[in-house]
């Protein structure tokens, strides 16, 4: 408590400032002078004057401190023994001072009733006991080695001959003449007594002493090789000497074996030697079946050490029975994954596509490729395809194998142009103009002729056109006596009703642009569509020109409609989109009839005028007989149809 006080005082002549108006200089409470001097409130306990003092620097005042030139006297202080009151209490080396008895002859033995001193006084000593304090030959540590001399030296109330226990041995011969079991002859047995009197108790040479081993790691188990005999266990060893290793305390029969190249059980079996190893301490290894180097996921190992064979450190690998397909592998076009990146053939980047085929652009998708762009892959990649020969890969029509149709292209890419567009058609004309008819075929390039069928019905029909439709495979005849539509069979003659067209006259017929049946109306002079489901005619516009017996063709190869004229013995182009007439050219033929048609084979139009067939060149307008026409009849249409079945 001496040490707070100087903080104590300190605080209060700081709390008396404290009072103190700081601003003004007086002091704002109750008690201040009239003339504004603090006498009152004045601090003269915090001058210099009365400042705290400790001589000694013990930390007590020298008010409070019974000898302010001792730092080791205060109140509170250990007493020493010094002969000072070192505690301030008025006592002087109470408890610390040491019995002394007096020691008459000088043996280092005393007796007697004790002084107490902090220093031996003279003629004194600090032990006691002494019998004969007259004669240093008696103290308690004088030895008796004389049987004979009855003289009691050791003071411990027995003399040297007596054989107080009846051993057989006096009490000077022996270390305990109370105990008829302890003498120089008896067996030395752990019962905590000097059995044999040789100045040891109990200890390695007892009959039944005990053997411990030294437990160096504190373990619980001992090391063979260090072991002593004892009555009692020392500290610091076991009965037990299976430890293995005394170095380390993890080491023990009771330890785990772990994979650590260490017998952690001291069984003599190391890792994975040992059938009782902790697996969960070593590592995880893979089934290598196919012996790549590269394991099977699925196929865990748990072991100390990777198993000499069929195991990896990894597990990699997606196909553990092939050898060959491993990460390192590389990918090649077969339809696995080959180096187990999760991407087959050619949707791994790295596949070796030399072991793929070749493909070829086919831009079209006509199952064609073009031979100049080559694609190499796995499989058959979109856009491309597993054949070249694809002259146009711009059109999807133009393919090795296709129909050369009337396009004026050549859709089959054998070099020539539009030679299917007649091949398994002939060119015939319909002949009818009362209630039976025929049908004959022409050969176009001699003009002979030959009937294929009749045509009967029950009301008068003339027919003056007649077309084939290529996409529907019907034959559309146009009836001018009736201003109809009819639908043929060239081959067999069974004919038909469609409808009406609803005008005047149509003086030629034949599918179009588009797919559409035109036909030239001669009571407006006009281009009309027709309906073949109903027969009725659309307008499509004026042609500008006068017609009298008239044909109309198809140019399929420029898609364009070409007319002819008997009026005016003139060949004229028609717009599909307008119906007006242009390019006009003179044929230099006169006319009785007008059947026409287009072979896209030698792009030419074949004309009859109602005696002869000719072949003429629709740029020009020029003309080459072909030769007479025998059949009788009008001769006023002609078309390619279907060649008839034998």
């Amino acid at each position: 408590m001496h040490r707070a006080l100087l903080p104590l005082l300190l605080l209060l002549a700081c709390s008396d400032d404290a009072t103190k108006d700081t601003t003004s200089g007086v002091d704002s409470g109750v008690g201040a002078d009239s003339d504004g001097s603090d006498s009152a409130g004045s601090d003269s306990a915090g001058s210099d004057s009365d400042a705290v003092v400790d001589n000694d620097g013990d930390g007590v005042s020298a008010e409070e401190d019974c000898d302010d030139a001792d730092a080791t006297t205060y109140p509170g202080a250990a007493e020493l023994c010094d002969g000072k009151d070192n505690s301030c209490d008025g006592a002087i080396d109470e408890g610390v001072q040491t019995s002394f008895y007096t020691d008459g002859d000088g043996d280092g033995y005393g007796a007697g009733e004790a002084t107490l001193a902090c220093e031996a006084p003279s003629g004194a000593a600090a032990q006691d006991g002494d019998c004969d304090d007259a004669d240093p030959r008696y103290n308690p540590g004088a030895a008796e080695a004389d049987c004979a001399d009855p003289n009691d030296y050791n003071c411990d109330g027995s003399v040297g001959y007596a054989d107080g226990d009846g051993d057989g041995f006096a009490a000077c011969q022996e270390c305990d003449d109370g105990a008829a079991a302890v003498n120089p002859d008896a067996t030395e047995v752990c019962d905590g007594l000097d059995n044999n009197c040789d100045g040891s108790t109990d200890g390695a040479d007892a009959q039944d002493a005990m053997t411990y081993y030294a437990d160096t790691d504190g373990d619980g188990f001992g090391d063979l090789d260090f072991a002593v005999l004892d009555c009692a266990q020392p500290e610091g060893y076991v009965a037990d000497k299976t430890d293995c290793d005394d170095g380390v305390n993890e080491i023990n029969p009771a330890a785990t074996e772990t994979c650590d190249s260490l017998d952690n059980d001291c069984d003599g079996l190391i890792d994975g030697a040992d059938d009782s190893v902790d697996l969960s301490t070593g590592s995880t290894f893979y089934a290598d079946t196919d012996g790549d180097g590269f394991g099977d996921a699925g196929a865990p190992i748990l072991a100390c050490e990777a198993p000499k064979t069929g195991a990896a450190t990894n597990d990699a690998d997606c196909d553990d029975g092939d050898g060959a397909v491993n990460p390192d592998a590389t990918e090649v076009c077969d339809e696995f994954d080959n180096d187990c990146d999760g991407l087959i053939d050619d949707d791994d980047d790295s596949v070796d596509l030399s072991t793929g085929d070749t493909f070829y652009t086919d831009t079209d998708g006509d199952g064609y490729g073009d031979s100049a762009s080559t694609v190499t892959a796995c499989a058959l990649p979109s856009g491309a395809a597993t054949v070249d020969g694809d002259c146009d890969d711009g059109a999807g029509g133009t393919y090795p194998g296709a129909t050369d149709g009337c396009d004026g292209e050549d859709n089959n890419c054998d070099g020539l142009i539009d030679e299917d567009s007649t091949v398994g058609l002939q060119l015939v004309s319909v002949e009818m103009t009362s209630k039976t008819g025929t049908v004959y075929a022409i050969d176009a390039a001699t003009a002979s002729s030959k009937a294929l069928a009749s045509l009967s019905t029950s009301t008068t029909v003339g027919f003056n056109s007649a077309t084939y439709d290529s996409a529907s495979g019907r034959t559309i005849a146009h009836d001018y006596s009736n201003a109809k539509l009819w639908e043929l069979d060239v081959c067999d003659g069974t004919m038909s009703e469609i409808g009406p067209t609803g005008v005047g006259n149509t003086c030629g017929i034949v599918f179009g642009p588009g797919g559409l049946l035109y036909g030239l109306d001669t009571s407006s002079d006009s281009l009309v569509t027709l309906d073949p489901a109903t027969g009725a005619a659309t307008s499509v516009g004026s042609l500008g020109i006068s017609l009298g017996s008239c044909g109309l063709a198809y140019d399929c190869a420029s898609d364009t409609l070409i007319g002819v004229d008997q009026a005016g013995a003139q060949l004229f182009y028609v717009d599909a989109a307008t119906g007006a007439a242009t390019t006009k050219l003179p044929l230099g033929i006169s006319f009785g009839s007008v059947g026409v048609e287009y072979n896209p084979v030698d792009g030419m139009l074949y004309i009859m005028n109602g005696t002869n067939l000719y072949m003429t060149n629709p740029a020009t307008g020029s003309s080459s007989l072909v030769g007479a026409v025998a059949f009788t009849g009008s001769k006023d249409d002609l078309s390619f149809v279907p060649e008839c079945a034998p």
